[in-house]
This record gives C-alpha cells, sequence and structure tokens, in this order.
C-alpha cells in the first residue's frame, strides 16, 4: 500500500499514513465524519448542539398560536407550554389537535397507557394478547436416586437381553457378557466370584432387576410413580427395604434432645433437622465459630466452687474465678496443686510473695505458671 500525507480536520495533526488507518493517531479522530469527533462515553448523541443553542423548532398545530405551529425552545412551546417530546411522540387525534384526549383535556398516562381514552403513550400501539391456555404445574425436579418411567424399562430391557433362560434373573455365566461389556475384556474366575459376591444381596447365587439396578445406582433408588418389588437387603442393613414406597430406606422417628423436635426420619441422619444438634452428643451442641469451649456455663452462673486450703480457715470459696475470703485467683491454685513448690501461691524465694511470672515462669523459682 503506497504512503499517503493525511492532515485532521479536528486537530489539524500531519503525518505520513502508511496503514490507511480511518483516524487521526493524535487525537484518535475519524477522518471519515468530516472532523466530527466520535461519540465518547456517556455521551447521548454524536451530533451535540452548540453551547448557546437552545434547540429551537416548530412542529405540529399549537392551540394558542392562532393554528400556527409549536414553537419550541428548550423542549417546550413558547406559546402552549407543552413539551416538545409529548407533540412529537403522541398520535395526530381527532380535532386536529396533537396529544389532546378524545374524551376531554390532555392523555393521561400511567403505565404508558391514557387512563381516560387507552391510547399508547409514544404512539406505539400495543401488541395482541396472545392466546393463553391454562397450563398445569410444572413437575419440579425429581430427587436424587429417583428413576422416570422411561429409565426403568429401558434398563429392564437391558436386563433382559442378558437373560438367555428368560427366568427373571441373571446367572454368574449370563453376568460374564455384562462385565466384558463393560470391561472391554472377559473377566477371570476369581474376579467374577469376587463381582457376584459383591452385587449378590441376598446370596442367592443369582442377580435380580433390583439388585442390577442397586449396582448401577446404588442402593435407595425409588420409581417415579412408584417402585417395583424392593431388592433384598445389604449386609449392612438391619432394617429390610420396603416393597414399595419413595424409599427403600426404613423410616424411623426421631426426637431431638437438644430443641424436643420429633420428626419422622426417612433418610437416617444423624442431625436434627430443626437446630441441626448432632444426635450423637446426646444433647450437646456442637461449638460453634469462635467459641472457647463447648461446655458453656448459664446466663445466671458465677461460676462457683470449692478447693484448696484458704489462709483465712476453711476451703476457698471460688466465685467469679475468685476466692471470696483471701481473693486470691482460682487459676493460680488450680494450676500449681501437683507441682509441689508453693502451696497458696506463695514463692518459697520470694519471702513468702506470691511468684513473679515471666513468660510462664516464676523469675524467682522457677516454677512453671500452668
Amino acid at each position: 500500500m503506497p504512503d499517503e500525507r493525511k492532515e485532521c480536520n479536528t486537530c489539524g495533526h500531519r503525518w505520513l499514513d502508511k496503514y490507511g488507518k480511518d483516524e487521526c493517531p493524535k487525537c484518535l479522530a475519524p477522518l471519515s465524519g468530516a472532523g466530527q469527533p466520535r461519540r465518547q462515553v456517556g455521551e447521548a448523541s454524536t451530533y451535540k448542539q452548540s453551547a448557546g443553542s437552545a434547540m429551537e423548532s416548530e412542529f405540529g398545530v399549537c392551540s394558542k398560536n392562532n393554528g400556527g405551529p409549536c414553537s419550541f425552545k428548550f423542549g417546550k412551546c413558547s406559546h402552549c407550554g407543552r413539551g416538545e417530546g409529548g407533540v412529537r411522540g403522541t398520535r395526530q387525534v381527532k380535532g386536529g389537535m396533537t396529544g389532546s384526549c378524545p374524551k376531554g383535556g390532555k392523555c393521561i398516562y400511567k403505565f404508558s397507557k391514557c387512563t381516560k381514552c387507552g391510547a399508547q403513550e409514544g404512539s406505539v400501539s400495543a401488541a395482541p394478547k396472545a392466546i393463553t391456555t391454562k397450563t398445569t404445574k410444572s413437575t419440579s425436579r425429581r430427587p436424587r436416586g429417583q428413576l422416570s418411567q422411561t429409565q426403568y424399562q429401558i434398563i429392564e430391557t437391558d436386563f433382559l437381553q442378558y437373560d438367555e433362560d428368560h427366568s427373571g434373573f441373571l446367572s454368574e455365566q449370563e453376568m460374564i457378557p455384562v462385565l466384558k461389556k463393560q470391561l472391554g475384556e472377559t473377566p477371570c474366575e476369581d474376579a467374577m466370584q469376587g463381582f457376584m459376591a459383591q452385587i449378590d444381596l441376598n446370596h442367592d447365587n443369582k442377580i435380580s432387576i433390583e439388585e442390577y439396578i442397586t449396582w448401577l445406582h446404588g442402593p435407595g433408588w425409588t420409581v417415579e410413580g412408584g417402585c417395583p418389588p424392593a431388592a433384598a437387603p445389604a449386609a449392612n442393613h438391619t432394617e429390610p427395604a420396603k416393597a414399595c414406597g419413595k424409599s427403600h430406606v426404613a423410616s424411623k422417628r426421631k426426637e431431638c434432645a437438644t430443641c424436643g423436635n420429633k420428626w419422622l426420619d426417612k433418610y437416617g441422619r444423624d442431625e436434627c433437622p430443626k437446630c441441626l444438634t448432632p444426635l450423637s452428643s446426646a444433647g450437646q451442641p456442637r461449638r460453634q465459630v469462635g467459641e472457647a469451649s463447648t461446655y458453656k456455663q448459664s446466663a445466671g452462673s458465677a461460676m462457683e466452687s470449692k478447693f484448696g486450703s484458704c489462709p483465712e480457715g476453711g476451703e476457698h470459696s471460688f466465685k467469679f474465678g475468685k476466692c471470696s475470703n483471701c481473693r486470691i485467683s482460682e487459676g493460680g491454685i488450680r494450676g500449681h496443686q501437683d507441682s509441689g513448690v508453693m502451696k497458696g501461691g506463695t514463692c518459697p524465694k520470694n519471702n513468702g510473695g506470691k511468684h513473679i511470672y515471666k513468660f510462664s515462669k516464676c523469675s524467682k523459682c522457677g516454677a512453671a505458671e500452668f
């Protein structure tokens, strides 16, 4: 492409154009716009008015200008005071007046529609209403583990394909093509025996349709709209499975020891569905984020206890972590009860005074603080 010398009409910049771009490399104004700068971010129009422009124009028929047009200035008629947008946007009605309502006065728009004559604001006619028919309530998503009737029929057809003797069960020899299709190779005898011991839930050396689906989708499967006769229970199941219903897990009524909620448990979860407290914790709520102890004191507790020998006589009577008689701290007494170095919190090398701890160690006798 031959080089061409160009000049920008906006900023007056001159350059030798080697790439044939339609913009000034200095101010980025398009050259094909005759010096008109491109619209900036946030600007509503490319063709901007000058600073002294009043946006004057004439349009329509003015009711107070002796049949002449409306003289708009700053978006408003100088005679009748109507807005320019309303006059240009509304349709021409009977009588020759723009913006007036056939039922008297001006149109009163609410939600883009006149409340008196029903005219659309902005001369946009309403779209015709679509013919609606009553539809049934949309079906909710199937719960996890539930098969549709179509899925069950596909699995049943696949199961009967391998049932060569039409007994309704698959023997060990009939299960070999199933594994061969899954693995891509014929399994050995030991692998086949281990596989049969794993999926044969009732240990009768044959696989039923229920055991076949359990192997594919896991235990607890159901069929939408009801289920066929349930498979035999697995070895780790202590309760028999249901013959029909929505789940193969036996329901059990439980009660929460924390909040007293009672419910029929269908899923065998170890927590209350109301307060989410683990049932195995014997009613003790789990520790929350930021809590220092699981065993919390009640709101009115003063943490009273008695322990050790008080110099004032008898045992220490601790209340809020401090003895009510000698005012000694409960933590200091209980922390050194087995050290044998001090008695009652006194330091043997401080002339009967207290321990002076620094970095959890007494600087006098070397006793540990905790």
